[in-house]
């Protein structure tokens, strides 16, 4: 089953447009790089240019493959569902025994179409480091007095004191 292509005029252009500006970039790194001030870096742009050209391409070719991925998924779907809604008998000639919700999904299919490497595994609960947790101030640090705060500490109750006493004047 497969779903008519979509083409879009201003995304194929936006494609064409990139690519073309790529390579008159990577053209004038290379021109950079022949000349007298010409340095590696120049070079290493220039073979750069390219493959962000072909990267356009690559992107706009997977996105359309993605699109028309998700279409046949939709569509599978809908012919599905209205299979189950009774739109067409069972093979058998009897009712389907399962219902809805124990049938496969095509989205669950498609999944494991993608999945070249083998069912998903859940991951151990020790493989990552724990979360730090916040921790109680040493009782000894707690009752220890620190000057320093303490004079920060007279001098903002002094401020608030005198501001208090302006804004009441």
């Amino acid at each position: 089953m497969s779903s008519p292509r979509r083409h879009r005029p201003a995304v194929i252009l936006f494609v064409v447009i990139a690519a073309v500006v790529c390579l008159l970039m990577g053209w004038w790194q290379w021109d950079r790089f022949e000349s007298s001030s010409g340095t590696g870096q120049n070079l290493g742009y220039a073979l750069q240019w390219p493959l962000f050209a072909a990267a356009c391409v690559w992107g706009y070719r997977r996105f359309i493959q993605l699109e028309a991925e998700a279409a046949e998924e939709e569509a599978v779907l809908a012919a599905e569902q209205s299979d189950v809604e009774g739109g067409a008998p069972h093979p058998d000639g009897d009712a389907p025994d399962a219902t809805p919700q124990q049938m496969p999904t095509p989205r669950a299919e498609f999944g494991a179409r993608r999945r070249r490497s083998g069912p998903l595994t859940e991951i151990p609960a020790d493989f990552l480091p724990g979360r730090p947790s916040p921790s109680a101030p040493e009782p000894a640090a707690a009752g220890r007095a620190d000057p320093t705060r303490d004079d920060y500490n007279r001098m903002l109750a002094d401020l608030a004191a005198s501001d208090s006493h302006q804004e009441q004047s």
